[in-house]
């Protein structure tokens, strides 16, 4: 017999490693959690494995007789029933792997238990809905002490309600008698040009508004070709800024614009001259409301590193961009009610204008309870 030992952070990275080098066959034999002096103490967990296993593997507490007879039955009959004597190992098997997945619940969700049937699936629903164990816990303990005689679909209609209690959101711009000069910041790859074009051509439709486009996207070759593009397309003016002298210069020669909308290079929160550099082209426009633009598709830890750099600008609010994308709400919002600013709008899509609506709590709201069944 194949036998051997690997040492995982959980087990299904476990199951991942060990049926790419056993095979799909392998199975489970123990599982051990430990802490792991080469981590620092972190908890690993060592699983040992087998594979090339045979009917003398399985049979090891069977009688060597009894065992004999029963395969002598399953022989006689025919070829194609189940009961051949390979799909006892197939079975095995079978059972093992429903060990193991049984065990995977029991790790990932190690406070279910102790809190009960109907608060253990609460727990369950707002981890699944990727929220860390620990706010989970929290939520789910408030919840108990308040709501014990609800039904589990009414609970998880409160535990919604919590998620959202801390995010803040502020209301569509609007046209004012004073110029509205709106910058727009975030990483490479936010949707950030696109969710420009669309609040730009938007405000050309619905009132009407003398808008101009400027883009500082000019340190990339073509970077402002996207929205100029867009700008010729819409019938709105455009004009390129390569420094903060010429976003001075433009917004002091422009002083009929109802709108101005302002595009910058999209720029890495780990390099702070690129941040610097921002915070002189927002100071030159004279700025009415700075907009972070965020991918809802980026990492927890992306999205709170990207927030706590992008923060010394000081943004008016937040765009989330790509929300169609999400796979699960938990993380997205653990991070919004982790910060103060609050959320303008939500890019729902590529169709432009289209496929922008004001941020709102009910929208984020349907999202998680989908995620959690509802």
């Amino acid at each position: 017999m194949n036998v051997r030992k690997f040492i995982v952070s959980s087990l299904s990275e476990g199951k991942r490693i060990i049926s790419r080098e056993m095979g799909e066959d392998a199975v489970i034999i123990s599982t051990r959690s430990f802490s792991n002096p080469t981590l620092g103490g972190k908890e690993s967990i060592e699983i040992t494995a087998s594979a090339d296993h045979t009917i003398d593997d399985v049979s090891v507490d069977i009688p060597e007789k009894k065992f004999k007879s029963k395969i002598q039955d399953y022989s006689d009959k025919d070829e194609n029933n189940s009961y051949h004597p390979e799909n006892m190992t197939s079975g095995y098997a079978g059972s093992m792997s429903t060990k193991i997945d049984e065990i995977y619940d029991l790790l990932k969700y190690k406070y279910s238990g102790s809190l009960g049937d109907k608060f253990g699936e609460l727990y369950k629903s707002i981890i699944k809905a990727g929220f860390s164990e620990e706010y989970s816990l929290e939520i789910t303990g408030k919840l108990s002490s308040l709501y014990f005689n609800n039904t589990l679909s009414e609970l998880k209609t409160f535990a919604k309600d919590l998620l959202l209690k801390e995010i803040k959101f502020s209301q569509p711009f609007q046209k004012a008698e004073q110029r509205n000069v709106f910058v727009f910041v975030g990483p490479t790859g936010s949707g950030k040009t696109t969710t420009l074009a669309k609040l730009a051509i938007l405000s050309k439709l619905i009132y009407s508004a003398n808008t101009l486009l400027i883009s500082a996207d000019t340190h990339k070759v073509g970077g402002s070709d996207q929205l100029q593009t867009f700008a010729s397309i819409a019938g709105i003016p455009f004009r390129s800024a390569y420094n903060a002298n010429d976003i001075a210069k433009i917004v002091s020669e422009e002083q009929e614009r109802d709108f101005i909308f302002i595009d910058t290079t999209g720029r890495s929160h780990k390099n702070a001259d690129h941040i610097s550099e921002l915070s002189d082209y927002i100071r030159a426009s004279n700025c009415s409301h700075l907009y972070l633009v965020l991918s809802a598709t980026a990492s927890k830890n992306n999205l709170n590193e990207t927030i706590k750099q992008f923060s010394k600008l000081n943004p008016g609010s937040i765009i989330v961009t790509k929300i169609d994308e999400l796979s699960i709400s938990g993380e997205l919002l653990e991070v919004l009610r982790k910060y103060f600013f609050p959320v303008s709008y939500f890019s729902v899509g590529q169709e432009i204008p289209d496929d922008i609506e004001p941020a709102t709590a009910e929208l984020l709201g349907n999202l998680i309870l989908t995620d959690m069944s509802i």
